[in-house]
């Protein structure tokens, strides 16, 4: 009973230590607009990577003692997940690149279709418990309004047919939007009352043509406005093959800590 008891503690002991490790190890990212990455000194050695477009940093506290590490992307919009392996030496390559001497890994916007959400896995190769996950937009739709006085972020919800989440930012709850969309010379109207719990949600479906991008305006009753690109249908396939730039090319830094 007692040499039960021992063999027991030990165990007990190795998992909580083992996971100790485990929580300690941390993903945290900060996406870079491709104007940021051009202009700050810091990162101007990421522009030889996908010059042009957004880059996601991201930073991992607390490296497992391990030698090689999977890098998992899923796309849930395409139910696929690409791998990619890295040693330690790559990703400490990597944050020298920009002065940090903690690994990083970088993410390009290229090859991702506007507002599209991934999640990403990191984890040591050879210790499956060793792991962490967090959700990206390497290609963000972010947009300030014209006088500044609520801003937008636009995420894909759907490819085919193609729909986007609208979501509004500093305004009161019951704010009235008149939301219009313009493409192929077609123009619909929307009327949304800003609800923090109902994003509004946009459907890009003009009768003709197979694809293209629409012109989305978002305006307040004070004439306060922005206007975005979409891109629908065919058009999202030149995005997914790195075809074109981002629809937004500047926008505040994205930051996400983990506490």
């Amino acid at each position: 009973m007692k040499l039960t008891i021992k063999y027991l503690t030990i165990f007990l002991l190795c998992t909580f230590f083992t996971c100790a490790q485990a929580e300690s190890f941390k993903l945290n990212y900060e996406t870079i607009s491709a104007s940021e990455t051009g202009k700050n000194p810091k990162y101007q050695n990421l522009k030889q990577f996908d010059s042009g477009h957004h880059k996601t940093i991201i930073r991992i506290s607390d490296l497992p003692d391990s030698e090689r590490f999977e890098l998992l992307l899923k796309r849930p919009l395409f139910q696929t997940t690409e791998t990619i392996i890295s040693t330690k030496k790559d990703l400490l390559e990597k944050a020298f690149l920009i002065g940090e001497k903690d690994p990083i890994l970088t993410i390009s916007s290229l090859g991702y279709l506007p507002g599209e959400e991934i999640i990403v896995t990191f984890r040591a190769k050879d210790k499956d418990v060793l792991y962490d996950s967090i959700n990206i937009t390497p290609n963000p739709i972010k947009k300030k309004s014209r006088q500044q006085g609520f801003s937008v972020e636009i995420k894909m919800i759907s490819v085919s047919p193609t729909s986007y989440e609208l979501i509004i930012e500093g305004v009161k709850e019951g704010t009235n939007f008149g939301i219009y969309s313009t493409s192929y010379g077609e123009t619909s109207t929307q009327d949304y009352q800003y609800s923090k719990k109902l994003p509004h949600i946009i459907y890009l479906k003009p009768e003709r043509g197979h694809g293209g991008a629409t012109t989305v305006m978002v305006c307040r009753s004070n004439q306060d406005f922005l206007e975005v690109l979409l891109p629908w249908g065919s058009e999202l396939e030149y995005h997914r093959q790195g075809a074109r730039v981002p629809v937004t090319r500047l926008f505040e830094s994205i930051r996400y800590q983990r506490n």
